[in-house]
């Protein structure tokens, strides 16, 4: 028997694993350890119960004064029960630590889970609890409410690579405005953050609903006190109207008299003030008082429903605000404020509300406005579909009940805050913004909603911990639903997140193409576009970003694409479908991960899953495995695939070879590649590795779509170029060899670029530009006739860096960092462009 045992620092498993008692067995498959996650696999199901299993677990993985305490099981529609336990040690939880047993017709088939020896846990002094307290709460607004929660190890690394548990005091911390959820874990003796959780993860009737996105759908209504209210007793979901604030004193229901919601809901869209008709009497204290404007909403009770900073058209001349508001029951006018920093702020009057169409003028003893009203259908009522549609999906399709799997009741706020471009989870309840209205539209569509429900649903199963690599689960599970209900809910479903409400670009995330949007389809740093995850500070560890890996895998095994990932690893595969797909993930999900999981412990969890579910050796379980090295997790070996004919790419970011892995290409190879991306404005070449046979065997480059087009690069040889760009999206790239001999081959990877194409003309003027490359400084020198110049230097990306006007030589380069620019140079008849570069 052959065992594949990876071994890390931390925990050390002991070899009489093997070799009796309890795991005395032929073992058929690999015990997998990493990172202190254990994936234990029995080849047959054996009668062992629960007890003697962790007590065996505790003594051979060496795990010393642990305990482990059930806190959920869970029965699946296999048959299968899960016993899910949190580690212990000395009383105190270890946080993200879990073992789960996996049980069928009462037989253990395996376990897997993360743990820690125990004698890896501090024995530091300890401090009270407001000692800790009043370390941390300077870094909090004064309104921030701090509450202890639980005492929990943390395991934590020095600077020196050696690993503890810190025994740490959990609090949470809460605000209103501005908006925080945290969970903190500050170590014990000294108040210092060890850790640190973001919290935010962003009698029935039927009747029809006209929805801001999704046309015309059934809903259910409930009748109460004569009028209908978006609520659905049977599913136990709420829809409430926050009428853009913040707090739950003003939320409301929305009303309609007879459940049919189609009437179009008034919204102030935006309200200005003339700035020529502000009077300074009321708001200018003095000189240096500098105009700062805002107006808040007043309901009947005088209560602040929102407010909105006014801002200075140049245009209009205008004080504006865009607001997108509904003008709905309760709103009966506005008050203009001027605000000062070291004074009270100035009161410059009120203005009654009106809910006329088109634009209303106003007029006032201390300014004059207008406001402009539209008409809408309510986003609330995409919220309130929404919601039943995730319900019903989670029900019929996973057999669960709520995000609970208890039946808890799905509270969804509408209209909160205002210009609010976010929506999110908050452990309780899904809240919905409003947008801005030039980067998001309102955040109500199904595949947000559904995605703001299923981290609930994460909650309460795996719990994945909302930073670095288990927080980029998390949102890609949240992904994953996301668009499966989309998909099996609309005509117009598709693969990206958030096509819908995006007004600044066409979408947030892409499944199928994470680099669309900036997002990476290959884990490590090979791919551009993955974040640190150790860095917490840029998106809690790239939790929004790095989810693009997993994704790009769901998508894999659901629809099946080849290519060449960031790894220059080439892959083929062929997806079997939504149906199948969906089950694996959130059988995977719900049953094998725990809270610190990672990209390793998904690709695992997905392959017990896909065993479950199509049985060990199935073609499913090889897909997903498969589809894993597509995406770069795991030990995996490219087989040799030689190119062959022509092959289209149309993604916006992409890798190809000659195919022939560790080989060498074959002889008389004809290739080629036809790079036309769905978006961008021209695209870059980039050869990754470069062996061909010098003067014999060609790469070559086209302008175009066609080896009819202009040639820009013929490559051969060992030398690696510099990037190659096309003038507009399209690019051919043709490989040939010799019938006599072959060498290892190339590696590309394009990127689709927009702004103007940086390919090198000098059609009008002829300049110098040296030294070049250079270190420090450029001399540009143009024929004296040409007068003076002006100088733009752009990246490699369009974008300007340095803009210089009326020039006549030496420009100073000093703050350029290191790489490729473009230095373009104008005079009063001409236009040249040279590339930089900068060592």
């Amino acid at each position: 028997m052959k065992l594949r045992l990876l071994v890390s620092t931390g925990l050390t498993f002991c070899f009489a694993l093997f070799s009796g008692g309890l795991f005395a067995q032929n073992f058929t498959q690999n015990l997998k350890f990493k990172d202190h996650s254990v994936w234990f696999k029995y080849p047959q199901a054996s009668d062992v119960s629960n007890e003697d299993v962790l007590e065996k677990i505790i003594k051979e993985f060496e795990l010393g004064n642990s305990t482990f305490e059930l806190i959920r099981q869970d029965a699946d529609q296999l048959g299968f029960t899960h016993f899910r336990y949190q580690q212990i040690i000395n009383g105190i939880p270890v946080w993200g630590a879990q073992i789960i047993l996996h049980y069928q017709g009462g037989l253990i088939k395996s376990f897997n889970g993360k743990a820690y020896p125990a004698s890896l846990a501090s024995t530091a002094s300890i401090n009270t609890y407001d000692q800790v307290l009043q370390n941390i709460s300077s870094n909090y607004p004064n309104s921030a409410t701090i509450q202890f929660e639980s005492t929990q190890w943390v395991a934590n690394q020095d600077e020196f690579g050696t690993e503890e548990l810190v025994l740490t005091y959990a609090y949470k911390v809460s605000n209103i405005q501005p908006l925080v959820q945290d969970r903190l874990y500050a170590d014990a003796s000294n108040g210092s953050i060890v850790a640190s959780e973001n919290l935010i993860h962003t009698g029935d009737e039927k009747g029809m609903a006209n929805t801001y996105y999704h046309g015309q759908q059934e809903i259910t209504g409930y009748l109460k006190d004569g009028v209908y209210i978006l609520r659905d007793s049977a599913r136990n979901i709420e829809t409430y109207n926050y009428n853009g604030g913040l707090n739950d004193s003003i939320s409301k229901f929305f009303t309609d008299n007879d459940n049919q919601w189609v009437e179009q809901a008034t919204f102030l869209k935006t309200i200005a003030i003339k700035a020529v008709s502000i009077k300074p009497a009321w708001w200018k204290d003095d000189a240096t008082d500098f105009a700062s404007f805002y107006v808040v909403a007043l309901d009947a009770d005088s209560n602040i429903v929102y407010g909105e900073n006014l801002s200075l058209n140049s245009a209009t001349g205008n004080y504006e605000a865009e607001v997108n508001h509904p003008m709905g029951k309760g709103i009966i006018g506005f008050e203009l404020w001027e605000e000062d920093i070291t004074e009270e702020d100035d009161f410059g009057g009120f203005i009654t509300a009106d809910a006329t169409l088109g634009v209303t003028a106003f007029t006032q003893e201390n300014f004059e406005g207008s406001f402009r009203n539209i008409t809408l259908n309510d986003p609330a009522l995409d919220v309130h579909w929404g919601a039943t549609k995730t319900y019903d999906y989670y029900k019929d399709v996973h057999n669960r009940l709520s995000y609970d799997n208890e039946g808890a009741t799905i509270k969804s706020r509408v209209h909160f805050s205002n210009s609010y471009n976010n929506a999110f989870w908050d452990g309780r309840q899904m809240t919905f913004g409003t947008g801005d209205s030039s980067n998001l539209s309102y955040l109500t569509s199904i595949d947000v909603a559904a995605h703001e429900f299923t981290h609930g649903v994460i909650d309460f199963t795996s719990d994945l911990i909302y930073r670095g690599e288990s927080g980029a689960l998390n949102e890609s599970f949240a992904d994953i639903f996301g668009a499966a209900i989309e998909l099996k809910n609309t005509v117009d479903g598709d693969w990206n997140i958030g096509e819908k409400i995006s007004i600044s670009r066409p979408y947030l995330r892409s499944m199928n193409d994470p680099h669309s949007a900036d997002h990476p389809d290959t884990y490590g740093f090979n791919d551009p576009n993955w974040v640190d995850p150790g860095n917490l500070n840029f998106d809690n560890g790239g939790v929004h970003i790095n989810s693009g890996v997993q994704n790009y895998w769901f998508y894999l095994i659901t629809e099946g694409d080849s290519g060449m990932n960031a790894n220059d690893y080439a892959y083929n595969i062929t997806g079997f479908g939504l149906d199948k797909t969906e089950q694996i993930a959130y059988r995977n999900l719900a049953y094998y991960l725990v809270p610190s999981s990672n990209f390793d412990d998904a690709k695992e969890g997905s392959v017990f899953a896909a065993e479950d579910l199509y049985g060990v050796g199935s073609v499913e379980a090889k897909t997903v495995e498969d589809a894993w090295c597509a995406v770069g997790v795991g030990d995996c070996e490219a087989a040799v695939d030689f190119c062959n004919g022509k092959s289209i790419l149309t993604k916006t970011w992409g890798s190809f070879a000659d195919g022939s892995g560790t080989l060498n290409y074959e002889n008389n190879a004809n290739c080629s590649w036809l790079i036309r991306p769905s978006s961008g404005d021209y695209t870059a070449l980039i050869i990754k590795y470069l062996d061909l046979e010098d003067g014999v065997d060609f790469l070559r480059v086209y302008d175009g779509a066609s080896s009819s087009s202009a040639l820009i690069a013929e490559i051969t040889g060992s030398e690696i170029p510099d990037e190659i760009y096309s003038t507009g999206r399209s690019m051919f790239v043709e490989f040939t060899s010799s019938d006599n001999g072959t060498a290892s081959g190339f590696a590309a990877h394009y990127q689709s670029r927009t702004g103007t194409s940086i390919k090198e003309n000098n059609p009008n003027l002829d300049f110098l530009l040296y030294p070049n490359p250079t270190g420090g400084s450029i001399t540009i020198s143009i024929p004296a006739s040409a007068g003076k110049m002006d100088v733009r230097i752009t990246s490699i990306n369009g974008k300007t860096v340095k803009q210089f006007n009326d020039i006549d030589s030496d420009l100073n380069v000093n703050n350029l960092e290191t790489g490729v620019y473009f230095v373009t140079v104008s005079t009063q008849g001409a236009t040249s462009t040279k590339k930089l570069i900068v060592k």
